[in-house]
């Protein structure tokens, strides 16, 4: 029987739209990476803005690095610490100073180093959880970070002490430090452990200027590299290993060197203070405090306003432990992952048992745990019995409901949390409008009004901090702005600005007393005493008197 012939038709083509073509291998994890991280720094940006809009706040912690950012751009100083103090290294204010060199003055240029800062850490969070639990753990980690609660978010913006910049430093320098350490993936090229022991160094050294804290963990982390790696053994290697921390350390080795050392007398006296001491009622003080104050810097809130998330807390509290656990325990023997995980836990302790006893001090620790929390729920989830898209999507559910969740509701609510200690910034600007309008441009009032009023005004109106606060406080950072208040000698061009929840009495009576005649108004949240006019007679009488109330003072 014959066969018959028969011709293939061909098939017809389907052409699918572009956007449901295969991506090239390779493409897909690396341009997705890059993606999903982009869009998790966009969404940080997004609830930092969101948040510092709410909080209309720039306190006069915040702006004194501003007032150093306009000193170094005019050329007339060079600050090695934060105005005040002889710690808190001013890195910081050389980058706000740049901005002001590039853009001019703007009050809020200030928050734009420190939001780049806390911006940066989101992929430097991510990075440090994919050392302990792969990918999965990494993109859970990062969103504490990118969806921070209110008053983590806050802290993430301030410009009072270089936060945000030494936790970006403090991971880029683990990171490097893992690099060190931990032998490469099988597929990987050769390491050569000595440079990046060298850009350790580096990098740790800015982190010691800036973050005094950090002093007690680069001794440590140096001990292990030694320990660890062959070359710095030697003592060449070593040399060359440390060298760099040189660079950093050299502006505040030479600063005390000058002066006796006062860091050292600084720190010993901030250190010599009981943990607690700035918290709110239920603290408490001591060592005990100090779980207490893991707690709420693990929630992402503060000791004094609250506005932790318990949820995500509980988890990080429990994420070291779990982790560790679970990477011992696991099926598959992951000696990188847990060499990694046991030296993150051993900086986190000395981390905590460096800080100064606040919540913001241990913020290096609860970042650790943000990692560890993003690789407890990446390897919870892998032990459930689904497929591995099916594990993600639990970890991922967990962490919406356990964190970006109650994260984004606290924002939402942030007005409720903020506790309003100082003025917003909108009611210093307002009453930098008035006391220009008014033609002041010298006066005193307490710490928290003096310094954002005179940076706020470009210093064009300076006001010296010689009142004392409702809390009893005075603290001058800045002497010769006081000196230049000081040098005034005719009472009619000072003034003073009062916080409105203090007394003006005690500083009219002087004034009565030699028939001095004044205007008191009030602005905002200030009295504002001023047109001060008294008889010639009594003129120098009466600006003592006044004066002497001014700075004797207990409380406003």
């Amino acid at each position: 029987m014959a066969r018959t012939a028969v011709r293939a038709l061909p098939r017809p083509v389907q052409r699918l739209p572009f956007w449901s073509l295969p991506l090239p291998a390779g493409f897909t994890s690396v341009a997705g990476q890059a993606l999903g991280l982009a869009g998790l720094v966009a969404l940080g940006l997004a609830v930092r803005l969101w948040v510092l809009g709410t909080s209309d706040e720039m306190n006069a912690d915040e702006v004194i690095p501003g007032l150093m950012a306009r000193h170094i751009a005019s050329g007339e100083e060079l600050p090695v610490f934060f105005y005040g103090q002889h710690y808190f290294g001013a890195v910081e204010a050389y980058l706000i100073a740049a901005l002001f060199v590039l853009f001019g003055f703007h009050p809020w240029l200030a928050v734009v180093p420190p939001l780049l800062a806390s911006l940066a850490l989101i992929p430097i969070t991510f990075a440090l959880a994919g050392h302990l639990a792969g990918r999965p753990a990494a993109w859970l980690a990062a969103l504490p970070v990118a969806v921070p609660p209110p008053i983590l978010a806050k802290l993430y913006a301030n410009s009072g002490g270089g936060f945000s910049l030494a936790l970006a430093l403090h991971g880029g320098a683990l990171l490097l430090f893992l690099q060190t350490f931990l032998p490469p993936p099988p597929s990987a090229p050769a390491r050569r452990p000595l440079l990046w022991a060298m850009a350790f160094s580096l990098v740790a050294g800015l982190l010691c200027w800036i973050w005094q804290p950090a002093l007690a963990l680069y001794p440590v982390l140096l001990a292990l590299l030694w320990w660890h790696c062959p070359p710095l053994r030697q003592p060449r290697g070593m040399a060359l290993a440390v060298a760099p921390v040189l660079l950093g350390l050299t502006p505040p080795l030479l600063y005390n060197a000058q002066r006796g050392w006062p860091s050292l007398t600084q720190l010993a006296h901030k250190y010599g203070a009981a943990a607690g001491t700035e918290g709110a009622p239920g603290v408490g003080s001591g060592t005990q405090a100090l779980w207490t104050l893991l707690l709420i810097a693990f929630g992402g809130g503060n000791e004094a306003e609250g506005g932790a998330n318990p949820l995500q807390g509980a988890l990080v509290a429990t994420a070291f432990p779990l982790t560790l656990l679970l990477l011992r325990t696991a099926p598959h023997r992951w000696p990188r992952r847990w060499r990694a995980a046991w030296l993150l836990a051993l900086v986190a302790v000395v981390d905590a048992v460096a800080a100064h006893g606040t919540v913001r001090h241990l913020a290096p620790a609860a970042h650790l745990g943000f990692a560890f929390a993003g690789a407890a729920l990446a390897l919870l989830a892998r032990r459930l019995p689904a497929r591995p898209l099916a594990q993600q999507g639990a970890g991922a559910l967990a962490a919406l409901i356990i964190v970006v969740a109650p994260n984004l509701w606290l924002n939402a609510h942030a007005e409720g949390i903020f506790r309003r200690f100082v003025a917003r910034a909108s009611e210093v600007q307002g009453v930098v409008a008035a006391l220009d309008a008014r033609g002041l441009t010298t006066g005193y009032a307490d710490y928290w009004t003096a310094y954002p009023v005179t940076y706020f005004a470009g210093e064009g109106i300076v006001l010296a901090p010689s009142v004392a606060t409702i809390w009893g406080e005075r603290v001058d950072r800045y002497p010769a702005g006081t000196g230049r208040v000081n040098s005034v000698a005719d009472l009619s061009r000072l003034f003073l600005l009062l916080d409105d929840r203090c007394s003006p009495l005690p500083y009219l009576l002087p004034l009565e007393q030699e028939n001095a005649t004044y205007r008191l108004e009030r602005i905002a949240r200030w009295y504002l005493l001023w047109n001060i006019r008294a008889p010639p007679e009594g003129a120098d009488r009466a600006m003592v008197k006044w004066y002497r109330v001014i700075t004797s003072r207990a409380h406003c």
